[in-house]
């Protein structure tokens, strides 16, 4: 009996390590779209020529589509 509940508790043992694994690694999507944003929203405000040319091309753009 006790061979037993050994075997099943180890089995189980294994499956919740192998589907609830306390480490992450890497990144995820989401991580990398914030990033790309922040950077974008950083260029956006500290250059203003940057700035205007993007809502020239967007108006322009935009205008062009109406």
């Amino acid at each position: 009996m006790l061979t037993i509940y050994n075997q099943i508790s180890t089995a189980v043992s294994a499956l919740r390590n192998k589907f609830w694994k306390k480490e992450e690694e890497g990144q995820t999507m989401v991580e990398y779209v914030m990033l790309i944003v922040l950077v974008a929203l950083a260029v956006f405000l500290l250059t203003p020529n940057i700035k205007n040319a993007i809502l020239t091309v967007f108006s322009n753009t935009s205008s062009a589509l109406k």
